[in-house]
């Protein structure tokens, strides 16, 4: 029987746990699970074991999620199905703590989207929008077909949060669709936000506005994919000076995140990229509150 990728990543909110207690690990085994400690997760243990013991669970994780390109190869990822529950966001602050989960199936679909309730109305309204526009685009787009008698349609949407401040959080939504062929689709959206001044930070209000930041920006990312991805044309398109290129971001406390959807710079066997440069690095261009020191 053919297994499809379906690419998800840990979900949290907003502040992130320090670490893991061994008492993670012991459900974990005692529900013949199997514990990778570097991610502070638990492979192969049933959803209500996994939410009773404070995890995020994920239903279909990628086998690959934590693949990295060795010694200049990218790492084939293998098409295959993993329940993961996740321990190492699952720790949320008392303002930021939750989630709405929409799951539904139907004879040609199966849909699962969470996302995340904040509290702040104009942020909430900002997320539900793009998630039910999605929702209801990929509906339209299969109508009633079904793939075959064995495959349904696949929609899948998680998120991941990224916390550049108190008031500063950037969410990550990935977005998997499946509808026919050797593998789904992946796709990013971020939403950064000031949930102070209740409005919603691009890419560009980071920067001066008398420097272009892809001058400084572009080299750097496609320095550091090609150390490990090596040179070729579609990383050159990918990481050009062009705005829509970085439009998947993530601003942390130490580091600037982007994002890089399969098919963007790599091939898919890849998986998807990220690159990051740290404040000081890029202080010459920004401006506050993200100028480095401030």
């Amino acid at each position: 029987m053919k297994k499809i990728v379906r690419l998800s990543f840990v979900i949290g909110v907003a502040l992130i746990a320090t670490g893991c207690s061994s008492q993670e690990k012991k459900v974990c085994t005692q529900n013949a699970g199997t514990w990778v400690s570097d991610h502070q997760e638990c492979e192969y243990i049933p959803q209500d074991v996994c939410e009773t013991a404070g995890g995020n669970f994920q239903e279909c994780a990628s086998a690959c999620r934590h693949t990295e390109a060795k010694d200049g190869e990218p790492m084939t990822c293998t098409m295959q199905c993993v329940q993961v529950c996740a321990f190492e966001n699952a720790t949320t602050n008392n303002e930021d703590n939750k989630n709405t989960l929409i799951e539904e199936e139907t004879n040609n679909l199966k849909l699962k989207v969470k996302y995340p309730v904040t509290g702040i109305s104009s942020f909430d309204m900002l997320v539900k929008e793009f998630i039910m526009k999605r929702v209801n685009d990929f509906k339209e787009k299969i109508g009633e077909e079904r793939i075959s008698k064995n495959w349904k349609n696949l929609f899948y949407i998680t998120f991941e949060p990224f916390t550049y401040s108190e008031n500063i959080r950037t969410y990550k939504f990935d977005i998997m669709e499946f509808t026919g062929g050797a593998h789904d689709n992946l796709y990013f959206k971020t939403f950064t936000f000031d949930f102070e001044n209740e409005k919603e930070i691009g890419f560009r209000d980071m920067f001066q506005e008398e420097h272009n930041p892809l001058n400084t920006i572009a080299p750097l990312a496609k320095e550091q994919l090609t150390t490990t991805l090596g040179e070729n044309s579609m990383l050159k398109m990918g990481t050009s000076e062009k705005f829509e290129n970085y439009e998947h971001f993530a601003p942390t406390a130490d580091k600037l995140l982007i994002f890089f959807p399969p098919y963007q710079v790599a091939p898919w066997a890849a998986g998807p990229q990220k690159v990051q440069f740290s404040w000081e690095d890029i202080n010459v261009v920004l401006k506050p509150p993200f100028f480095f020191g401030n």
